[in-house]
């Protein structure tokens, strides 16, 4: 086992560690005429919901009161958000229901702004701080 994942790690070229890449549940690019598989939906939701804070603290200034001002309010919305990643991730682990893609997608792309926003509450709570 831990030989087999010697030998794929010295095999991977522009592949993801941490992303499981199913191909029924990754989208395909294809670039130079091969077929490339980078992040799975999810992922890809999340590597997408992981900038859109971003982009909402520097365009709004609404955004900007709301997670810097109020700690246990941005928290709330990071959990608000996050929730559905996990119930989904856990149903269908236990094998209640099994998602489609684009469901995939929309909980990843929750849960990425989650992290993001628990990232920027920490960093304001430790920059107020110091």
């Amino acid at each position: 086992m831990i030989r087999d994942l010697t030998q794929r790690l010295k095999n991977m070229k522009l592949e993801v560690i941490f992303c499981h890449r199913l191909p029924d549940r990754t989208p395909t690019i294809c670039l130079f005429g091969k077929p490339i598989r980078l992040l799975c939906y999810r992922c890809c939701g999340a590597a997408v919901g992981f900038l859109l804070p971003w982009i909402l603290l520097f365009t709004s200034n609404m955004y900007r009161q709301l997670v810097f001002l109020h700690p246990l309010t941005g928290f709330t919305l990071s959990l608000l958000l996050f929730l559905p990643m996990g119930v989904d991730g856990l149903g269908q682990a236990l094998g209640y229901w099994t998602s489609t893609n684009f469901r995939r997608l929309l909980t990843g792309l929750g849960g990425g702004a989650a992290q993001t926003i628990l990232a920027m509450i920490v960093a304001g709570l430790l920059f107020r701080v110091v």
